[in-house]
């Protein structure tokens, strides 16, 4: 089948399958497969959004489920379950939170950080696979670009 081409703007010639979010997509959803060709990640229960959570934790002390609900953008029910899945599979513990009794702190245990550290391994095995394709230099700029358009719609600032 033959995608439209755009005849208006600065995208003269550009295919309708080339357009920015569409091409996001599918980078992200080739990457979401290539890491599921990843033999212990097929067999791991360790998720790309527990990958998130995780990362989240590791790098902030005294999370409560509001604060990650927050972080990830979903409601509280959404990061509650989320915590209870990493929670049952023993990759978070809940601890009391010493000046609100109805609030428990969230923590990574030891089998929560090796989740980490192998999730961390097979993503940088995956971007490493990009840079080979894109070279360093265009990684850059993407990383670059997409960390500046992220950081304009967090603080409501269109650009």
């Amino acid at each position: 089948m033959r995608s439209a081409t755009s005849t208006t703007g600065d995208d003269v010639g550009t295919s309708s399958d080339d357009e920015l979010p569409l091409l996001m997509l599918r980078t992200l959803k080739a990457m979401m497969e290539r890491l599921n060709e990843d033999e212990e990640a097929a067999t791991s229960k360790f998720t790309p959004v527990h990958g998130l959570v995780t990362r989240y934790l590791d790098g902030h002390d005294d999370v409560t489920i509001l604060e990650l609900a927050d972080h990830l953008h979903v409601t509280k029910q959404s990061a509650s379950e989320l915590v209870g899945a990493l929670e049952a599979a023993g990759y978070v513990r809940r601890r009391p939170n010493p000046t609100d009794r109805r609030s428990r702190f969230l923590e990574l245990t030891a089998k929560g950080r090796q989740g980490l550290t192998r999730s961390r391994d097979r993503w940088r095995r995956i971007e490493a696979e990009w840079m080979a394709v894109a070279g360093a230099d265009a990684l850059t700029t993407v990383r670059a670009a997409t960390a500046s358009y992220l950081a304009s719609r967090e603080s409501g600032d269109p650009g």
